[in-house]
Order: C-alpha cells, then structure tokens, then sequence
C-alpha cells in the first residue's frame, strides 16, 4: 500500500500541470486515463478500467464511460500537446 501511496502522489504532482488546462468532467477523464494506463500497462479500456478504483462496480459501465469521453469532440488536445513540449 505505501509503494502505491507514493506512485499515486508522484502521477498527481506529474499530471497538475495538464490538469490545469482541462475543466472538471476532463480533468477526471484524463487522471482516470493515465493513471489506468500506466498501472494496467495496456491501452485496452477493459484492462484500464479492472485498475480504476472506481465507485461502480460494473466494468461495463466504466468502459462505456470512458470510451465515451474519448470518441467526444469536446476533447481538445492542443492545448495538452503544448503543455507537453514545453
């Protein structure tokens, strides 16, 4: 548990600066996202979604949810892609 306490506090203060550039309903996406991403080792929602700690417990819904988010034209990645050059 501590080794994940600190790999957590560690991806926040990496993910601040990017998170600043999104508003609310983003911000969680993105955490959700990256943070699923690195802990799974896989871009497969399914395999994101088993290492989210999530309030549902239905994977389905949290796949659905997050696949959503990413199909949505809402999402600019400009901003995100300058953040991360600079």
């Amino acid at each position: 548990m501590r080794i994940q306490g600190t790999v957590r506090g560690r991806f926040e203060s990496f993910s601040q600066p990017y998170l600043a550039l999104l508003d609310k309903p983003r911000r969680k996406f993105f955490r959700e996202m990256l943070y699923g991403i690195l802990t799974s080792g896989s871009l497969m929602l399914t395999e994101i979604g088993r290492k989210l700690e999530v309030g549902t417990s239905d994977l389905f819904y949290t796949v659905k949810r997050l696949s959503g988010n990413l199909k949505t034209e809402a999402f600019d990645r400009s901003a995100i892609e300058a953040q991360h050059l600079h």
